[in-house]
């Protein structure tokens, strides 16, 4: 209706994580139709989800990435050392610790990130029931993987604005 009658059109599709699987691809058809023929312009939050798009073979100049970002309100300014965090890419998931958070998820990508980049470090900003068990299960992980659980006390904007990644749960 948007292209009709030339009024901008916005829209959101928050269930479409790209999958590029055939599966995904028959049973997203009629989505990618509409964002190709009802859409002119898609802005998207990463370069994975461009690639989505040009892979439904969207016009790859009519896909701009506008990364999130914001000065988190709070923030004191504190260093990483200050918080005793280290330098180098960091990853941090602020969430409280009950079942079905994802530390499970967490715990067992971490080696994998590890691999990855080597001088990646992940913190843990959180508690809750499953705290003495998750701090276990990860001490435990052989051979150690870079984690640190942080002080539930800290200033929670400053982690966040020190950290590269903020892992959501």
């Amino acid at each position: 209706a948007g292209l009709i009658t030339g009024v901008p059109t916005l829209a959101s599709s928050y269930k479409t994580v790209p999958n590029f699987s055939r599966r995904y691809q028959i049973r997203t058809r009629p989505m990618q139709q509409f964002f190709r023929l009802g859409i002119r312009r898609v802005v998207v939050p990463s370069a994975l989800a461009k690639k989505a798009f040009e892979d439904m073979h969207y016009p790859p100049g009519h896909v701009q990435v506008i990364y999130p970002g914001m000065r988190w309100p709070g923030s004191s300014g504190a260093t990483r050392a200050a918080l005793g965090l280290p330098d180098g890419p960091l990853a941090t998931m602020v969430a409280p610790i009950p079942v079905n958070q994802g530390y499970d998820i967490l715990l067992d990508a971490v080696p994998r990130l590890i691999n990855r980049l080597p001088t990646a470090h992940v913190a843990v900003l959180g508690t809750g029931p499953l705290d003495a068990e998750m701090r276990a299960e990860s001490a435990a992980i052989r051979p150690p993987i870079p984690l640190t659980w942080l002080d539930p006390d800290v200033n929670r904007a400053d982690v966040i604005e020190a950290s590269d990644v903020i892992i959501v749960h």
